[in-house]
């Protein structure tokens, strides 16, 4: 509130008039008025179509075998597709930046924090909010194709194996939490995991490094990637741009990798 957010308490109650249609085990919430949410992979498809139209060049099935470097910079890429040059070059791959950052010499402190996932085409119910249920370690969003299921936190490296434990936890949860859904209700769920990349300290890494002027790192966003996505694209647009740099340096982080 202290922010300008839209926040304030609320009693179960309260969450009803909200929520007609999701009966919530709980005692009351936190409503953020001025929160979100969307579809991923419908704005992700309708995104690229915007970026293809204004002559942005994807180079799709494109492995990347190693850099160029001229002491401090970086001259080019070198992929499967041939050399790759540009003025400056942003590292951005979530989880698997260390691995990349790693044969330029560069450490960057992350782990890979695996969440899974599932959505429920024809749920018992319908949301018309998301929820974060904090005790259940849980959160659900209405989606354009169903009500999806997100939760646990498993630090198990650069895998994408599904643990049925960690599944059967969330159901659990589910279940406790949201008494409408019942055991059937799971019986056809398809469970996914993905990884999301974590600093030790929480916060991302975003700004040039000291080894390579030419650069830009933008990733450790954990569990905020959607939320902090787009802020750290204009952040390092005006690094690379050089326009009003001078007023967003001290928001980078650029002296926690080395």
């Amino acid at each position: 509130q202290k922010l300008g957010l839209e926040a304030e308490v609320i009693s179960k109650n309260e969450v009803e008039k909200l929520e007609p249609n999701v009966h919530y085990d709980i005692k009351g919430a936190v409503y953020f008025g001025c929160d979100a949410w969307m579809t991923p992979n419908i704005f992700m498809q309708q995104f690229k179509e915007v970026l293809l139209k204004n002559g942005v060049e994807i180079c799709f099935t494109t492995t990347l075998k190693g850099f160029q470097q001229n002491r401090k910079s970086i001259t080019s890429l070198h992929t499967d597709s041939g050399p790759m040059e540009a003025d400056d070059y942003v590292l951005a791959t979530g989880a698997w930046s260390p691995v990349i950052a790693r044969q330029l010499g560069i450490n960057i402190s992350l782990q890979a924090g695996k969440g899974y996932s599932f959505t429920m085409e024809n749920p018992p119910v319908m949301s018309r909010l998301p929820s974060i249920l904090v005790e259940g370690r849980l959160a659900t969003t209405p989606m354009l194709h169903g009500l999806r299921f997100a939760g646990t936190m498993e630090l198990t490296g650069l895998n994408l194996n599904v643990n049925p434990r960690k599944v059967e936890g969330i159901i659990k949860n589910i279940k406790a939490f949201m008494p409408q859904f019942r055991e059937e209700n799971f019986s056809g769920i398809k469970p996914w995991a993905g990884l999301r990349p974590c600093s030790p300290d929480g916060l991302p890494y975003v700004g040039r490094t000291k080894k390579y002027d030419n650069l830009l790192i933008g990733t450790g966003h954990a569990m905020l990637g959607w939320t902090l996505g787009p802020v750290t694209g204009k952040l390092l647009a005006q690094s690379i741009l050089r326009s009003g740099f001078n007023n967003i340096s001290s928001l980078l982080s650029v002296d926690r990798y080395n």
